[in-house]
């Protein structure tokens, strides 16, 4: 059995919640031990030659690659300072601080 190197250790979805999960892993094989480390490259025969837990996995999920920034990097700092600021806001009002 293999395990998979996630960010979390258990994770759990509600029920109509799409199920993605992240991991800052260079390669699917580094992700998951048991997937060939050249599945990549591999033909379609090969693939078919894989065993069942192998194939099982391949089928049910989607690897995406992201090696550049989705978003513009100011755009991200924007959003990111936003995000602090409507959180130290909402631990101010908690606190019955005012800003």
């Amino acid at each position: 059995m293999a395990s998979t190197r996630v960010r979390y250790s258990h994770v759990h979805f509600y029920q109509k919640q799409a199920r993605l999960v992240t991991a800052n892993s260079p390669t699917i094989n580094d992700w998951c031990s048991f997937i060939p480390a050249d599945i990549r490259t591999m033909s379609a025969a090969q693939r078919l030659g894989l065993d069942n837990d192998v194939l099982a996995l391949l089928k049910r999920l989607i690897f995406v690659m992201v090696d550049s920034p989705v978003f513009p990097v100011s755009d991200g700092h924007k959003r990111a300072r936003e995000q602090c600021q409507e959180e130290e806001r909402s631990v101010r009002a908690l606190l019955g601080d005012r800003p």
